[in-house]
């Protein structure tokens, strides 16, 4: 079984960017052996939902002073968690890859997480910017091929 778990606040601009693709892949024909879930910014009570499971895709905006608003990039948890070290709000996609030892101790699980570099979160804005906009359909084309592939990486 694969759980996709988009993470991001609507309210807040480009932050709801995993919204976006939610909302786009609950409106498509996914494989039956995928769930899919929109878990706003509370990882942590989405826990039951990936117990189980073998297979997890995580979709959230990432912040960044960078010049590259934009770009989608996949990391294992490793990656991840060596590349970016911010938490733009507590309980959600780094809270739960923190805590990813306790949660997943004895269950074999591939963890693949997909971001989008995003300036800034906008507060009370539910649009995100075209830039981002521009991102989703190619984020939820890459997840759709993804799930239909072999998974690319392990966390044990």
């Amino acid at each position: 079984m694969t759980v996709i778990l988009c993470f991001g606040n609507e309210w807040h601009g480009d932050d709801g960017f995993g919204y976006a693709v939610y909302n786009t892949l609950n409106q498509t024909d996914l494989p039956s052996k995928v769930d899919l879930y929109y878990c706003a910014t509370n990882s942590l009570t989405a826990t039951r939902l990936i117990k189980d499971t073998s297979r997890l895709i995580l979709v959230d905006a990432y912040q960044s002073d960078s010049n590259n608003a934009g770009t989608l990039q996949w990391f294992s948890k490793d990656e991840f968690q060596t590349s970016y070290a911010r938490n733009l709000h507590d309980g959600g996609l780094e809270e739960l890859i923190k805590h990813c030892d306790i949660l997943f101790d004895s269950q074999e699980l591939v963890i693949e997480i997909l971001t989008v570099t995003i300036h800034q979160a906008s507060t009370f804005s539910e649009k995100l910017s075209p830039i981002i906009e521009n991102c989703v359909s190619e984020a939820c084309n890459q997840i759709l091929t993804r799930v239909n592939q072999e998974p690319h990486y392990v966390y044990s």
